[in-house]
């Protein structure tokens, strides 16, 4: 019979996160499983945030129907709730075979806020990589203190009081430096790091344009005030560009989220950045686009964690700029043609922006094979594996013994 995996998540459809999560799914589609995706309705209120009961039901059904050998969880927090881990876990009790795996693609588990940052003053401040905790008086929201009450009861509810990370047999992170995060939060946590994958770019048609004036630099990704955007356009619009067609310098944004309206309101008022937005693309769309450019910009200012949009644009052949933290500096190694800045300095920053759209080199990955989707497919297998053969050699010792 073929290994049964049920793959778990808010949603299909969004950012990089739900990305990794089709990705998951077609791998094991290609390694044979029979697969069921199960996902959120993207309905809940205040209180089935902290800890719904119709996702626990729901979930509880699923499972007893599918039968589950593997259960893939992503993503689940902000529509599933927790909830559904108390599921898995009563449903655990009774195959203690079955393997569960959940892929992080943010610091939820170690912290109220999704990005590790806390709100106070009116400031934004990362919190400490080396030494996660959660401080019950700190503010993880910056909407108000009822949305940062609710992160914060949810996360005390349900790691704190349940325990429900516990039912997690493995975490994979996408780099080290979530990994060391994780590791440093919860000591007995096995983690391993499974890269995400970057499709392979050929060269496009379009890269002859990229000694154009029109297309200079590029953002991909959401419009969400931790990707830095607001603060990266205020930080350039400081200085005249010397740019081929003596203009402003242009930057075009591919995206939408919460933002959207504030930035095109802002980019109304520069005067040495001219700023485009394009809304949303395809990945498929955005890879052909972006190798039509000079440089790719990641500004965030939280922490990320995988930095896909960094290494899609290497792969497009685009030299790219990031914050010298985070996932950034792992993903940075894997490119040719980095431009990294301290986060803090703003003479940097324009420095390494002004280098990376005057650079006429090609970027390039540095091992290609290593973030392929091939290889992707080859480290899910071996966790899957090596961890179900563990789960039935302990289910049968617990039944025989």
């Amino acid at each position: 019979m073929p290994v049964r995996s049920m793959h778990v998540a808010d949603s299909r459809g969004g950012g990089g996160a739900e990305l990794v999560f089709n990705q998951t799914v077609e791998a094991a589609i290609a390694l044979g499983h029979e697969t069921l995706v199960y996902v959120s309705g993207e309905r809940r209120g205040p209180v089935g945030y902290v800890f719904s009961a119709r996702a626990l039901l729901s979930m509880a059904r699923a499972l007893r129907r599918f039968e589950p050998d593997i259960v893939h969880v992503q993503n689940y927090y902000h529509y599933l709730s927790p909830s559904i881990l108390l599921a898995l876990r009563r449903y655990k009790a009774r195959r203690p075979d079955l393997l569960v795996v959940f892929s992080a693609h943010d610091f939820h588990l170690v912290c109220p806020n999704s990005g590790f940052q806390t709100f106070g003053g009116g400031t934004r401040t990362n919190l400490d990589p080396a030494r996660p905790s959660v401080r019950l008086l700190a503010r993880y929201d910056q909407r108000s203190w009822l949305h940062s009450s609710l992160k914060l009861l949810q996360h005390i509810v349900s790691y704190r009081l349940l325990r429900l990370h516990e039912v997690f047999d493995v975490v994979v992170a996408p780099g080290p430096f979530l990994a060391g995060v994780l590791s440093a939060a919860f000591p007995d946590l096995p983690v391993a790091v499974v890269r995400n994958p970057v499709p392979a770019q050929a060269p496009a048609a379009g890269v002859a344009s990229r000694e154009s004036s029109d297309r200079q630099l590029v953002f991909a990704g959401r419009l969400d005030p931790v990707k830095g955007l607001e603060e990266c356009v205020g930080v350039l619009d400081d200085v005249a560009w010397s740019t081929p067609d003596g203009g402003p310098l242009r930057l075009d944004v591919y995206g939408d989220g919460p933002l959207r309206a504030r930035l095109e309101t802002i980019a109304g008022r520069l005067q040495n950045v001219a700023v485009r937005f394009h809304g949303h693309a395809s990945r498929r769309a955005l890879l052909f686009e972006l190798s039509s450019y000079a440089a790719c910009i990641a500004p965030s200012t939280c922490f990320e964690t995988g930095a896909l949009s960094l290494l899609d644009a290497a792969s497009a052949g685009l030299p790219v700029v990031a914050p010298r933290m985070g996932a950034f500096v792992d993903a940075a190694a894997h490119c040719e043609i980095a431009y990294l800045y301290e986060p803090s300095s703003p003479d940097e920053l324009r420095e390494c922006v002004s280098r990376a759209v005057s650079d006429p080199r090609r970027n390039r990955l540095v091992d290609p094979d290593d973030l392929s989707f091939d290889r992707y497919i080859e480290r899910l297998a071996a966790i899957y594996s090596r961890l179900t053969v563990a789960h039935r050699a302990a289910a049968r010792l617990a039944v025989t013994g």
